[in-house]
């Protein structure tokens, strides 16, 4: 990996594989948010890149690192695993 390449992380790959694993294990996002302790509406702004208020202008949200540990662990997935795809 150029050194480049490692300050450009690719969320939009981990978006998808949270989308995948979520799928995969048949839950909703109610489900999962029950399971991870992560809201709802942060989980829909962390797969689908959303911004989670309607305020012009605000970004979307990439999720916490304790976010994205709490899913991985709901997901049981090491979020090592999870974190990968950030390289893809």
């Amino acid at each position: 990996m150029s050194p480049e390449s490692s300050l450009n992380p690719n969320f939009e790959t981990l978006r998808l594989r949270l989308s995948s694993l979520r799928a995969e294990r048949g839950l909703t996002y109610e489900k999962l948010s029950e399971l991870s302790g992560v809201s709802r509406s942060t989980l829909i702004a962390m797969e689908t890149a959303t911004p989670r208020s309607r305020r012009p202008g605000r970004p979307a949200s990439r999720g916490s690192l304790e976010s994205w540990w709490r899913v991985a662990h709901a997901l049981n997935v090491p979020p090592s695993e999870l974190f990968k795809a950030l390289d893809g």
